[in-house]
């Protein structure tokens, strides 16, 4: 009993201080004083850490909670992380290949162009190029994994790490193509003035018989979450397409599902052409068929979008009737519209799920109207289109025979087509007629 006793008396204190060891370079660890194990590294320089090394923060920019499982892992001195999941929460067109080790797009305006090529071991931001830091830089099987210092000086942005809170809050240097968006939202439907719009020459754009379209594709993949209902994957294909085609202008907006195919589709195709050289004799300014406006008649009814076919040769720059005006065009998903009429902000619209936006029956001041539709786009992009409408100059000129003839098929709204012309017959006077059912 008593070597055994004595045996026991002397492995006590040698365990108490295993103890000790074990507390001391846990709370070291937790403090980010202690360097995690180093990671391991496979023949293609990709990076692979434990999962316990990995810490799940919450992403904050002006108060707002971007994502709630932001992650990153710790190095000596702070902590790596991932550049394309931190563009893409933050709306940065840069887009990663981790498997290539590439880093490519622009960074709030198109003309700031980036691009990181970990293999290759540089950075090239706005065409000046630098060496990197590979210590600084992981890639990852999901992602590249670059140190917070870092990419604070890539991009105009400051990232404040805290391990207490668990938060990372994103400091802009510069308004964010998101913030941006914000604030649009908020001051839709308010007054403020802009910069002096730019005129530009024109220049010659003939149509093609085959242009590569501009695409925008999504995919969407659901499946019951509830473990009592049967699996099933539902597919979703929402489609956006325009460009030239057999010398047209054309339009394809279309949703599909794996299940029930086309749940919804539009095309349109046509021509305009300001100086009313289409058609030969006709001398026509517009002419679509498929999903086109019906711009209303004065009294009996008002613009309608819908299925069918439009000819006119009335002047592009003219209001739909004598006080109203409605504006239509494509609208990619994502995207963003604002109308204003002298330096005023009129109306706003995000993109529909139809990938159109529609501004009906705006009114028109005698006088000058200069409108702008103004895009903006969910990565920074930007873009005007200027329509000026003269209701002090809206007499058709002596001798001219304008006209219009549309006919649409709107969805639950009947058929209806209608026949308008004005003619002058002086320099004051002039003859309109109509025809619609």
């Amino acid at each position: 009993m008593n070597a055994k006793d004595d045996s026991l008396g002397w492995n006590l204190p040698f365990r108490r201080a295993l103890l000790n060891v074990f507390l001391i370079g846990s709370y070291l660890r937790a403090e980010g004083t202690f360097s995690p194990p180093p990671p391991t590294e496979t023949k293609d320089t990709e990076v692979i850490r434990a999962e316990e090394d990995v810490w799940i923060f919450a992403l904050r920019l002006d108060q707002t909670i971007l994502s709630q499982a932001f992650p990153a892992f710790p190095r000596r001195g702070g902590f790596l992380l991932p550049l394309g999941e931190l563009c893409r929460v933050l709306d940065l067109a840069v887009q990663v290949n981790p498997v290539m080790g590439l880093a490519e797009g622009f960074v709030i305006d198109e003309a700031r162009r980036f691009r990181l090529d970990v293999r290759a071991g540089f950075v090239e931001i706005q065409g000046a190029r630098r060496s990197i830091d590979p210590a600084r830089i992981e890639l990852h099987a999901d992602d590249i994994y670059v140190d917070s210092s870092l990419l604070a000086t890539w991009l105009p942005l400051g990232l404040d790490i805290v391990k207490r809170t668990a938060m990372v809050t994103v400091t802009p240097r510069e308004f964010l193509p998101l913030q941006l968006r914000w604030t649009r939202e908020r001051e839709a439907g308010q007054a403020r003035s802009e910069a002096k719009v730019q005129i530009f020459p024109r220049f010659s754009d003939p149509y093609q018989a085959l242009e590569i379209p501009f695409l925008d594709e999504s995919l969407r993949f659901t499946t019951p979450s509830q473990a009592e209902l049967e699996r099933h994957v539902h597919v979703q294909s929402t489609t956006f397409a325009t460009g030239d085609l057999l010398g047209l202008s054309s339009s394809v907006y279309a949703v599909a599902n794996a299940q029930g195919g086309f749940s919804e589709f539009w095309m349109t195709m046509g021509r305009r052409d300001p100086n009313g050289e289409l058609l030969g004799s006709l001398h026509a300014t517009e002419v679509a068929f498929g999903e086109v406006l019906n711009p209303g008649l004065e009294l009996v009814a008002q613009a309608y979008a819908g299925t069918g076919a439009l000819l006119t040769n009335f002047p592009l720059m003219r209001g739909n009737t004598f006080d109203r005006h409605s504006f239509q065009g494509d609208l990619a998903p994502g995207w963003q519209v604002e109308l204003y009429r002298n330096q005023t902000l009129l109306a706003f619209q995000a993109a529909r799920p139809n990938g159109r936006f529609a501004f009906m029956n705006v009114n028109l001041y005698y006088g000058l109207n200069d409108f702008r539709l103004v895009f903006y786009g969910p990565q920074g992009q930007r873009r005007e289109e200027v329509v000026r409408f003269d209701v002090s100059e809206s007499q058709t000129p002596k001798g001219a025979l304008q006209y219009r003839l549309v006919g649409i098929d709107p969805h639950n709204a009947g058929a209806r087509w209608q026949l308008e012309g004005r003619y002058g017959i002086s320099k004051q006077i002039a003859a309109d007629f109509a025809l619609a059912r």
